[in-house]
């Protein structure tokens, strides 16, 4: 078991620190305020992916920052096909190659809105489409059970955009975040 601690955490500590060594500044920025002029946000991802992109979403709508994220795929696409030129979508798949993702894309593209993609370092085609092609790194290999320390790697990364994000409009999203902690504590 101490071996099995060690070595999960060691990747999952590994995968952050790679991310961070390869996430070009200059695209973080730009992604940041792409979502930060957007009038909605989608977060798209299918399995795992699909879980950092509920994520976004939680933290995004607790800075009142209007998102959605949806686990059935043709959700997804049903609303990507609504999305305007005021919206950004955040594409989430860790090979960059999941085709529901990419079809969002296209859709997304074909209204006029911003695209931000999550996906692993190298040549994919979603990050090949995608307006602002953010980039992870994990120890993982290509054939896995499931995502591991690539999620974290992804989490790490939607973590920098909502703080981002958040600290742009600070004394709002510390307004949002004590009104949705107050309403959550009455509910206990």
């Amino acid at each position: 078991m101490e071996s099995i601690i060690q070595h999960v955490s060691a990747n999952n500590i590994q995968s952050v620190k790679d991310t961070v060594h390869i996430l070009d500044p200059r695209l973080v920025e730009k992604a940041v305020d792409v979502l930060h002029r957007a009038n909605r946000i989608f977060f798209y991802g299918v399995g795992a992916s699909n879980l950092i992109a509920l994520d976004a979403h939680y933290k995004f709508m607790r800075i009142n920052r209007t998102s959605f994220s949806f686990a059935d795929p043709h959700m997804q696409i049903s609303s990507a096909t609504t999305l305007r030129e005021d919206d950004a979508v955040v594409c989430i798949s860790y090979s960059g190659e999941t085709s529901n993702v990419i079809s969002c894309l296209k859709h997304a593209h074909e209204g006029g809105a911003a695209t931000i993609s999550i996906t692993k370092w190298g040549s994919n085609t979603l990050s090949s489409m995608a307006d602002v092609p953010l980039m992870i790194t994990s120890t993982e290999s290509d054939i896995r059970s499931g995502a591991t320390s690539s999620r974290i790697a992804q989490l790490n990364v939607i973590d920098i955009l909502y703080l981002a994000i958040a600290s742009r409009d600070y004394n709002q999203s510390v307004e949002y975040l004590e009104k949705s902690r107050q309403a959550i504590l009455e509910h206990k």
